[in-house]
């Protein structure tokens, strides 16, 4: 997954912005708004434009930072229990993240021609996108269910 941080957000080569330095400045302009409405707001416009991505990278991160802590545990589990529902959450979260279906050798048919194109590959890719979709919502509902399930138990 891409790190949209927003005070290193450039979207151009280096080599772009050599030769369009004012395309620098102005991302640069762009970013310190991006900041501030963080600041401001709790997010900026690239977090709600893929809030999913968004949320699947805050969410985790946020759970490893509880873990690291380790302050407490709710009374109805040990510590380790809770040191390892956190965890696990935190991977099932992760493991829903949004993976490049163009990083698969069946992938290079894709890049031919519509009419060169061999059907019974492309079947193969698809069917192997559609799992790698499968996988992700099913850990991604695991996950949210934990999350539902620990929610009033994530404090610091």
């Amino acid at each position: 997954m891409m790190n949209m941080n927003v005070l290193t957000y450039f979207p151009y080569t280096k080599r772009y912005y050599l030769t369009h330095p004012w395309e620098f400045f102005q991302q640069c302009w762009y970013n310190l708004q991006r900041a501030w409405k963080r600041i401001t707001k709790g997010y900026c416009g690239l977090d709600a434009c893929e809030m999913y991505s968004f949320l699947l990278e805050l969410i985790p991160n946020m759970l490893d930072e509880i873990r690291e802590a380790d302050v407490g545990y709710p009374v109805r589990m040990t510590h380790e229990q809770w040191q390892s529902t956190l965890e696990e959450m935190s991977k099932l979260l992760r493991d829903a993240v949004e993976v490049d279906d163009f990083d698969t050798p069946l992938a290079s048919e894709c890049e031919k021609p519509r009419e060169e194109q061999d059907p019974k590959v492309m079947d193969a890719y698809w069917k192997e996108v559609d799992a790698k979709y499968e996988a992700r919502c099913e850990s991604l509902s695991k996950g949210m269910k934990m999350l539902e399930e620990h929610f009033w138990d994530l404090w610091i």
